[in-house]
């Protein structure tokens, strides 16, 4: 499965109601003069994608490429301790915060580095963010992707 965000065939056009498929239980548009609100409800488990992108990292002369995953519902932004290595990055500070992850029912503090990096857009735009340095994020999983799915146009 792809992100229906950068799908043309998938979008949910307004004033229109999708059939429903074997994938989707129930899809239910509603507008109202200035908003509209779209509900999903699956009664499949697919494999899910995150969002992903493979862009050049830097800190001041240091360059490296590097994968990102996106997470638009993090508060803040994470990169590893061999991340910061490659780039040579002196921490600017040393913040505590509270962390906790899938399945903790509490949290932990945790005193983290703290390093600006850049991120270079594909316009070569270099965007500045403020990062926390952890030893890891997730462990590696094995690419099970079909080359169907690595094909796509997007």
């Amino acid at each position: 499965m792809h992100h229906t965000s950068i799908c043309k065939g998938k979008e949910v056009i307004p004033g229109t109601t999708p059939e429903p498929t074997m994938q989707q239980s129930a899809i239910e548009v509603v507008e109202t003069p200035n908003e509209t609100r779209v509900m999903y409800s699956s009664q499949q488990s697919h494999n899910i994608l995150l969002k992903t992108a493979i862009a050049p990292v830097i800190y001041n002369d240091q360059e490296v490429e590097c994968n990102i995953l996106f997470d638009e519902g993090a508060q803040r932004s994470f990169i590893t301790q061999n991340l910061a290595d490659k780039l040579e990055t002196k921490p600017t500070e040393l913040v505590s915060i509270q962390l906790s992850a899938f399945g903790d029912l509490s949290q932990k503090v945790r005193n983290l580095d703290t390093a600006t990096i850049q991120l270079q857009t594909d316009t070569g735009e270099k965007v500045r963010i403020n990062t926390l340095i952890v030893p890891e994020i997730a462990v590696p999983i094995k690419n099970n992707i079909s080359h169907t799915t690595r094909s796509l146009p997007h």
